[in-house]
């Protein structure tokens, strides 16, 4: 009759905590990608309230301003953004041109779609949305989206279901 008393305060005391990690969500920290891509200030150093999540970093060539060059990727554990778990970041920049690529556990990231946008002159153009906007400002005159995402010419915002990722992609001429 012990043997089993024990076994079920062994169970209820030390299998839950077991089981239960606690979750860090980068979402504050990638924000900037839901509007216009903005990942400008990626490459700067990560908070502390996100390193438990990282289980490893792979860094490129830190630059005398603090900046990057080369490829960057942040293996994650117990991490999430924008509400959906993510296994990592991957930050690639030869300085000219450059992509920021977050990796997610599964499809349903794709449900985010109609949260990324461009600002633009008629307003806000979804990755969600199938359209394009003419832009004479802009870098080819036409801002499009495909469904999957967004392309100015210079930049673009790319949800890939095979990949599980979100990319944004720049180039500076």
């Amino acid at each position: 009759m012990i043997k089993p008393y024990s076994t079920l305060v062994f169970t209820c005391l030390f299998i839950p905590t077991l089981a239960t990690a606690k979750t860090v969500d980068w979402s504050d920290y990638l924000a900037g990608m839901k509007a216009d891509c903005d990942t400008y200030n990626l490459d700067k150093a990560i908070p502390a309230n996100l390193k438990p999540s990282i289980a490893k970093i792979v860094n490129h060539r830190k630059l005398d301003d603090g900046t990057y060059i080369g490829k960057r990727v942040i293996a994650l554990k117990n991490a999430t953004a924008f509400g959906y778990p993510i296994t990592k970041i991957v930050l690639d920049s030869t300085g000219y041109v450059g992509s920021t690529d977050i990796y997610f556990a599964n499809s349903d990231f794709m449900k985010l779609r109609n949260q990324f946008y461009l600002n633009t002159k008629e307003g806000k153009l979804y990755a969600s949305e199938k359209r394009k906007v003419i832009d004479p400002d802009s870098f080819d005159g036409v801002l499009t989206a495909d469904g999957n995402g967004y392309d100015t010419g210079l930049a673009a915002l790319t949800f890939d279901l095979k990949s599980k990722s979100i990319s944004c992609s720049w180039a500076n001429l």
